[in-house]
Formats: C-alpha cells, sequence, structure tokens
C-alpha cells in the first residue's frame, strides 16, 4: 500500500481539476461505503460538496480504504504532461477504449480514466518514472564473453520473481505485495522493484487534535542489464537488497546465482600504473576532454587514515606535477570532469572501487564506460585481469 499522502487532493482547488463524473465514479468505486457514509456523491457541480471531499481526504479515519489510497496516490504521480505522454503511448500501443474520457482531458482526468480501465497500466506508468531519478549504480560483470540478448521474462517468471522478494521483505519485516515492472530500452532492460519499508509511526495534527499515524511507506530500486557490456547495475538501499537483485537476476536471466560474481568491477591502479596518460579519450566518440579531480586513499597501520587531495582548478595530475607528488598508492576513489562534446561545461563522474559509479547524469553511463573500458579501469568477471 501506498503512503497515506493526501494533501494533494486535500483542498477543493485540486479535486475540481478532474472532471466531476469521473472523480465520483473512482470514489464510487474504490472509496465504498466509507466515502458514501460522509458525503452525498453526485455527479452534479450544484450539488457535490468538493469541501466536505477535501476534508475526508486531508483526514483519513481508521478504515479508510486502502484501494482509494492507491488509486489517488498513482493518479497524483503522473498526472503531468509527461505522465499524460506517458499514459496515451500505452492507450494507442493497446488500444484501449475510454468511453467516458472528456474531449478535452486534463492529465488527471486521463490517468483516472485509464485507473478505471486498468490501474496496473498506471503503476505502470508511476514506476516508469522512476528510471530516470537514481544517478548512482553498483554494478556488476557477468562472466559472459560476448554480448547477450535482452532478457525477455514472461509474466510467470515475474510473478514468482515476487514472490521470492516477498519471502525476503517479509523476513526484513517489510511486508509482501512487492511488484516487478520490466522496461525495454535500446541501451538497456530495466527491472523496477516496488516493495515496502518499514512501518512508520510518527505525531500528526488531525482534526486539530494531536494523534499518529502508522503506515508502511514504499519504495522503488532500480535494477538495470545492459547486454552490449555484459553488465548488472543496482540501485538500492542495502547491501542485502543488493545481493538479492545481483543472485536472482542472475538466476533469472543466465541460470546461476553466480553469473554476477561479487569481485568488483572498477580499479583506479591505471592512475598509478600509467598517470595523466589514463585519461586520454581521444578514441572515444562523445567525449572531448576528461581530467582528474579528486583521489582518495586509504592507509592502513596502527593510526589508519584516509587522504582527500583534490584540485581546485586544472588537473589533479598538474597539481602532482608542480609539487613533486607521486601517485604512489591506488586510490579507492577517484572524481573526474568529463567535457562531453556539445555540452558547455564539464560534468563531474565519481568512481568509487570496487562497484560504485555517479554520474552528474545517467545518460552519461554509456559513453563513459566506453572510455573506463578503453582505459583499463573496468575488471572482467571472475578475473583480477585489468580489461584491456
Amino acid at each position: 500500500m501506498s503512503t497515506l499522502q493526501l494533501r494533494r487532493f486535500g483542498t477543493p482547488g485540486a479535486l475540481k481539476t478532474i472532471h466531476l463524473p469521473s472523480l465520483v465514479a473512482l470514489l464510487e468505486r474504490e472509496g465504498g461505503g466509507y466515502v458514501r457514509a460522509r458525503l452525498e456523491l453526485v455527479p452534479d457541480p450544484s450539488r457535490f460538496n468538493y469541501d466536505a471531499l477535501a476534508s475526508v481526504l486531508a483526514n483519513p479515519q481508521e478504515g479508510f480504504p486502502v484501494r482509494l489510497v492507491d488509486a489517488l496516490h498513482h493518479i497524483h504521480e503522473v498526472a503531468d504532461e509527461q505522465g499524460m505522454e506517458a499514459m496515451l503511448e500505452l492507450i494507442d500501443e493497446r488500444r484501449i477504449l475510454l468511453a467516458h474520457l472528456p474531449d478535452k482531458p486534463t492529465p488527471a482526468d486521463l490517468a483516472v480514466q485509464l485507473w478505471m480501465v486498468d490501474p496496473e497500466l498506471v503503476e505502470r506508468v508511476h514506476a516508469a518514472r522512476a528510471i530516470a531519478k537514481p544517478k548512482s549504480f553498483l554494478s556488476w560483470l557477468g562472466r559472459g564473453d560476448v554480448p547477450k540478448a535482452a532478457p525477455e521474462p514472461d509474466e510467470a517468471t515475474l510473478r514468482a520473481l515476487e514472490t521470492v522478494f516477498d519471502d525476503y521483505f517479509e523476513r526484513r519485516k517489510r511486508g509482501r505485495h512487492s511488484r516487478v515492472f520490466v522496461f525495454h530500452r535500446p541501451e538497456a532492460t530495466y527491472f523496477l522493484v516496488r516493495h515496502g519499508l518499514p512501518m512508520d509511526r510518527r505525531g500528526i495534527i488531525r482534526d486539530g487534535e494531536s494523534t499518529s499515524s502508522f503506515e508502511r511507506p514504499e519504495r522503488y530500486d532500480v535494477i538495470s542489464y545492459v547486454p552490449a557490456r555484459d553488465e548488472l547495475n543496482i540501485h538500492a538501499r542495502t547491501k542485502g537488497e543488493r545481493t538479492l537483485y545481483r543472485e536472482q537476476l542472475g538466476q533469472l536471466l543466465f541460470g546461476s546465482k553466480d553469473y554476477f560474481p561479487d569481485d568488483g568491477k572498477y580499479t583506479l591502479a591505471p592512475l598509478v600504473e600509467r598517470g595523466i596518460d589514463a585519461l586520454a579519450c581521444e578514441d572515444i566518440d562523445g567525449i572531448e576532454r576528461v581530467s582528474l579531480l579528486e583521489v582518495k586513499l586509504y592507509f592502513a597501520g596502527n593510526a589508519p587514515e584516509v587522504v582527500t587531495r583534490r584540485a581546485m582548478n586544472g588537473d589533479l595530475f598538474e597539481v602532482f606535477d608542480a609539487s613533486g607528488f607521486t601517485l604512489a598508492h591506488t586510490p579507492f576513489q577517484a572524481s573526474f570532469r568529463v567535457k562531453f562534446v556539445g555540452s558547455k561545461r564539464p560534468r563531474t563522474v565519481k568512481i568509487k572501487a570496487p562497484n560504485v559509479a555517479t554520474y552528474t547524469r545517467e545518460a552519461d553511463e554509456d559513453v563513459v564506460s566506453r572510455w573506463l573500458a578503453a582505459r583499463g579501469f573496468l575488471r572482467r568477471a571472475g578475473s583480477d585481469a585489468q580489461a584491456a
């Protein structure tokens, strides 16, 4: 269930953005007796009490219908121009007829009507928007020596995967009811995993009185498989979740939980071995220049320490040359300034060995990965040898 966040629809003005007959139909189906007991549901603007409905939604009481929570949450999340475009594409693709859609619908009107026909499609549009949010992924290379075909899991396989995920999340006190959505893009196949978080209890003000709410928030984890690089990328909160996804996607796609071994994707050794030559990029289409912005070094011993060296201007190797410093230890983290063709300013890319890459823009990942591979910053799965 979605966290009960109905403030968006807690004002009469917001409710009036939805075509009234559509709103009444939604409230009748998803709100049931709870809503009918608190106001008269009539599709007549002169008689419909928007203020009363706003109060019902802004102050949910015990027994507030779960389906109405989910409906309003997802409708709100997709009710904008980008969401409307995504919904229209799905409607055209699947030849869906929305018989009660007004002639000049708002995004909210379209979302309500699509929810009434097929709630899962609205959930799918909402899930797809989560792909663009994370810019930091942990990555693992597969054991294959050649590019793989994009995976095509069927519905039965996805439902079985959800059962495995449910068992894990239930053990971690996060409830069941996970969902897996699959999206195919030219560069990768994305798996969106929606699941619950630990229950959240907090003090709230309701009808002027201090009380509490007890709800389970939701979260979307993003996983992508890049066939051209035989690479799995995961954006999730905990190590346990990342291990779960890495092993289960390996089993699902290639029949082995160990297909994506946990032995590291990145190495920063080329910075020590090749110095400034490791930043060469003339052979990489899309990149004009790469400079080293920052490195972090770990020194063990009786008094372990982390040392950060950062260039305020220019390239860090130039700073090293000017100061007589030699980079003799392999950093565990490095930040690069990358000037892309057609961009006005460089953008930062951070690599933290063995598995973390962070991009200013997710779209930078493909070209940067080609540069990292060409300069030897990528390891081959199951081997300590650097990629050529």
